[in-house]
């Protein structure tokens, strides 16, 4: 009798699209599950909400939220 065993494995993988004003590492559009996803926000930019830092979980969900980086303000002081 001869008995065959067949294993699949799949990879599980997130989404990592681009968040506006944010530079992420790595670049590409989708990770492997155990990767960090780490995001600068943009020269003008300050971190206002969200995580800068997420994980790719094993269920295929990035940890945390999105970052948010909004401009920052500039003032202009005049002398009379």
């Amino acid at each position: 009798m001869i008995i065959s065993v067949y294993f699949v494995f799949s990879v599980v993988t997130c989404n990592n699209t681009a968040v506006d004003n944010t530079t992420r590492n790595p670049t590409t559009d989708t990770v492997n599950a155990n990767t960090d996803v780490n995001y600068t926000c943009n020269d003008g930019y300050s971190h206002t909400g969200g995580d800068l830092n997420r994980i790719c979980t094993g269920s295929g969900q990035l940890t945390g939220l999105p970052p948010i980086c909004t401009r920052k303000l500039t003032s202009t002081f005049y002398e009379f």
